[in-house]
């Protein structure tokens, strides 16, 4: 019997129909429900058939996994109970060693027990040697004693000897001074006479000196002092000039923060607005979608879609004009901090100049006072001198009238000694006038530094 092909309703195809088999349409349509179950069963049987092999191979590469796992764990645990017993051993020799250390340290403890009694008996009979050398050396020490007082008896006496042969010396020996002392007493006169000449040039001198570096003095003071007066001006302007630079620093870190701000809110709306156009071209690709399975809404969808796409492009357009103003406002930041970076240069350039100017003029006061104190200093070192020599010669002139006195109570020469005697008077009158100025002038000099 001869089938001819009848149009069958099967999976949504259509199957072009024969002539011929019009008139078996009818006696097929009941059966092709059943040939559709029944080919869906036997498609069912084939994938229950091909998921069983599947998991049958699955099953087996398991079983294999778990042997080689099993027989590795098996390794592992010979090899760790191996190590089990080398530890034992090692326990079992380290204890028979520690019972072999134990019983030596126990024959030690003994033997030194043994020796501390030893030690005991001796250190019991040195005792006693040392309390019998003791007893003996006393013994020595009283007879030494004896010996030595015998010979320092003999010292004292030859001591006593040649102290008589040294006063007698002495005894000699100031008479030769005496002669001296007079012979020397006329050298000092004359002496005495030539240095007060020599003084007398030199205070001319240093009172020269001394007016013309009071002068000077006087004259640096007030040169630093307008020149100090020109400094705390200086430091004035300088110092508004900083104010100034900082207040304009500090405002323009508050615009380029600003701007910062406003650039970043920029961004944050376009990174928004380009997550909506993703958003509307995913909407418009699964409209586009089901546009292909509905036809009937294809027109509507198609207008609709083509004016979602023309508002797309706009906001793109949009997108883009923003993204480029963004761009040049990020270029003017740039610019403004590249400018404001600039001025922040030349304005600590400008910082650096006016403390090396700073610098430089206290180094050139810290140079005028150094000169002014050493020029001081010189003042003081040269009264100090001359204050010592006053009084050196005060003494010797004190000297002289103390023995001129003697000389009267010997009651020789009396006029001649008077007169001698008021002439030093009044020399140590003038010293002691010249003293006074001189030590005034140096008390003047050091007040500054005291």
């Amino acid at each position: 019997m001869k089938f001819i092909n009848a149009p069958i309703k099967h999976n949504n195809h259509i199957v072009k129909s024969h002539s011929q088999a019009c008139y078996t349409s009818h006696l097929l349509d009941f059966t092709s429900k059943e040939l559709n179950e029944i080919l869906e069963s036997q498609e069912l049987k084939s994938f229950e058939l091909k998921q069983k092999d599947d998991t049958k191979q699955k099953l087996l590469k398991l079983e294999g996994i778990a042997e080689t796992y099993y027989q590795s764990s098996q390794n592992e645990l010979k090899e760790k109970q191996l190590a089990y017993q080398n530890i034992q051993i090692e326990l079992a020799n380290l204890q028979q060693l520690f019972e072999q250390e134990n019983q030596h340290l126990r024959f030690n403890i003994t033997e030194k027990q043994v020796l501390a009694n030893n030690l005991k008996q001796i250190s019991h009979e040195k005792t006693n040697l040392q309390d019998k050398l003791v007893q003996s050396e006393t013994q020595e020490l009283k007879f030494q004693q004896f010996k030595n007082q015998l010979i320092q008896s003999q010292i004292n006496y030859k001591q006593i000897e040649e102290r008589n042969l040294k006063l007698e010396n002495e005894l000699v020996n100031l008479q030769q001074r005496n002669f001296q002392f007079e012979q020397d007493n006329q050298n000092l006169r004359l002496d005495l006479a030539l240095q007060l000449k020599k003084s007398a040039e030199k205070e001319n001198t240093l009172q020269f000196q001394i007016t013309y570096l009071q002068n000077e003095k006087q004259a640096l003071d007030e040169d630093l002092t307008e020149q100090l007066d020109q400094n705390k001006l200086v430091d004035h302007q300088v110092q508004n000039q900083i104010d100034q630079l900082m207040q304009e620093k500090i405002g323009l870190k508050e615009r380029l923060t600003q701007t910062e701000v406003n650039f970043q809110e920029l961004e944050f709306k376009l990174n928004q607005s380009q997550a909506n156009y993703k958003k509307v071209e995913q909407k418009l690709c699964n409209r586009l979608d089901d546009l292909s399975q509905d036809q009937k809404l294809t027109v509507k969808l198609k207008a609709k879609s083509e004016k979602e796409k023309a508002e797309m492009e706009k906001e793109k357009a949009e997108v883009k004009k923003e993204k480029i103003e963004l761009k040049k406002g990020k270029a003017e930041l740039e610019k403004e901090k590249a400018e404001m970076k600039k001025e922040i240069a030349q304005l600590k350039q400008k910082l650096n100049i006016e403390e090396q100017i700073k610098m430089q003029l206290t180094q050139a006061l810290q140079i005028k006072e150094d000169k002014i104190n050493k020029l001081e200093q010189r003042l003081i070192d040269l009264d100090y001198e001359r204050i010592k020599k006053l009084k050196v010669k005060e003494k010797e002139l004190i000297k002289i009238k103390e023995k001129l006195i003697n000389k009267l109570s010997s009651g020789k020469n009396i006029k001649e000694i008077h007169k001698e005697r008021e002439a030093k008077q009044k020399e140590i009158d003038e010293l002691q006038q010249e003293l006074l100025t001189t030590s005034a002038s140096y008390d003047t000099n050091r007040i500054p530094d005291i």
